[in-house]
């Protein structure tokens, strides 16, 4: 299995809290981050990140959306082919996304509410 590196675990805590995580999950977790980061938040690279908490309250269309998370995803390195599908429910803004990257084929749902909370759930 293709090794994607080592990161601490920044997305559902805080970093550098002794959370370290590899391979798989550190490649979605890279990919959320992407997701979840305002363009040019980063003085050190200008075109890293697409805050998607922009679609949350809002009624952009769907293709719109994906779009977005294609586009971003496939900056990541070790990201070959994306697939986004964004679906409302109710208040909350569900983006179901697959990676394909080298030899492995990821799953996982991003779901943002109204308020900007967000919450993931990767599938194995």
């Amino acid at each position: 299995m293709t090794q994607f590196g080592l990161d601490t675990s920044a997305v559902t805590s805080e970093p550098f809290e002794d959370d370290l995580i590899d391979d798989q999950l550190a490649l979605i977790q890279a990919c959320i981050r992407r997701l979840i980061t305002p363009r040019g938040a980063l003085w050190y690279d200008p075109n890293y990140g697409t805050d998607l908490r922009q679609f949350s309250s809002d009624v952009a269309p769907s293709g719109l959306i994906e779009s977005a998370v294609i586009s971003e995803l496939l900056k990541e390195e070790a990201v070959t082919r994306v697939q986004a599908k964004a679906l409302r429910d109710g208040e909350t803004l569900r983006i179901q996304i697959q990676i394909n990257a080298s030899d492995a084929n990821l799953r996982f749902t991003l779901a943002l509410s109204a308020t900007g909370a967000i919450n993931t759930l990767v599938n194995q």
